[in-house]
């Protein structure tokens, strides 16, 4: 099915919404002080709002391509039967992360929307969660993501340089300086589907109608 075929591409629109989001707002100073906090959500709580919004599309995106890994690992003959499962697990887990991020910072948004004030500690604490939530622990999900599909490459072909490249961005993902390691993990998502819609021989087939 033509679903199938172009599901791996799911990963480009997770790099895309999630560029997206900090684009339209690039306010992402990790904790900054509470009066700060409160003047960035008073001076666009639609545009945070909005930002939030494209970041929880982007998790969901990325729950579509943790799926797609999933099943393209579990073609390979000579995997490890748990490696499927764990990349799998490891993106349901940093997808539910990045969404947790999302919603913390859409809540304060909208309440400034709705209300027009916020407490400066909710609004702070909101916000720390959010930036700790992506910042610092969805990067452990995608390292398992990673390490777990550079391993099975590693497995089906030792000499695999994009195998190896996976685990040491999973070990730095991993690390307790994941969150600078992100940018390159978001990278690694849009590349590997790319290279697995470009692999399947099949043809896209465009439903009639």
């Amino acid at each position: 099915m033509w679903e199938s075929r172009v599901a791996p591409l799911s990963g480009v629109l997770f790099a895309l919404l999630l560029v997206a989001g900090f684009i339209v707002n690039p306010d992402t100073e990790f904790m900054p002080p509470e009066d700060q906090v409160v003047a960035q959500l008073q001076d666009g709580p639609v545009r945070v709002m909005a930002s939030n919004y494209l970041i929880l599309l982007a998790a969901g995106a990325l729950l579509w391509f943790s799926a797609s890994v999933y099943q393209a690992m579990r073609g390979r003959d000579d995997s490890d039967t748990r490696l499927p499962m764990v990349a799998l697990s490891g993106g349901v887990f940093a997808a539910a992360l990045i969404g947790v991020s999302a919603v913390a910072t859409f809540a304060a948004a909208e309440r400034v929307w709705t209300m027009g004030v916020i407490e400066p500690g909710a609004a702070a604490a909101l916000l720390d969660v959010s930036g700790i939530a992506i910042g610092n622990a969805a990067p452990v999900g995608l390292a398992v993501l990673v390490g777990a599909w550079g391993t099975a490459a590693i497995r089906t072909s030792g000499a695999s340089r994009a195998g190896w490249v996976s685990v040491l961005i999973a070990l730095g993902l991993a690390s307790p300086f994941g969150w600078a390691v992100l940018v390159l993990g978001v990278a690694w998502v849009p590349t590997v589907g790319i290279s697995m819609y470009r692999s399947e021989p099949e043809k896209v087939r465009v439903p009639a109608g």
